[in-house]
């Protein structure tokens, strides 16, 4: 797992890739075989989260969340995690809500 940095990817990504939701997370991305590893960003809504250090907080939650995650679990491509609740999360919620997530796109992967 490696940090999503190309602008071309990220606006392509938007463009372009599948949509996934679990909970408050919502997963962009897609795949792609050329890629030797899964490439992510995170993202919080700065409308809905004024101050930067609850954006910083939930977004360090994030890429917890992402490390405890199985790395068989991850695809070779490329991947936005957004926070899309409302409220500050607690971090066992968004622990759960990612493995979840990951465990619906390689169920549809496999199908």
């Amino acid at each position: 797992m490696q940090q999503l940095k190309s602008k071309k990817e990220i606006d392509s990504l938007f463009e372009s890739g599948f949509t996934q939701k679990s909970g408050d997370l919502v997963l962009r991305y897609f795949i792609k075989e050329t890629h030797t590893d899964f490439f992510v960003g995170v993202a919080v809504s700065k409308t809905k989260f004024r101050r930067a250090v609850d954006r910083n907080r939930i977004k360090r939650q994030l890429r917890a969340a992402l490390s405890k995650v199985n790395k068989d679990s991850f695809f070779l491509g490329v991947g936005m995690l957004i926070f899309s609740g409302n409220s500050l999360p607690y971090f066992q919620k968004l622990d759960a809500d990612c493995k979840t997530l990951f465990k619906k796109i390689n169920h549809k992967e496999e199908i």
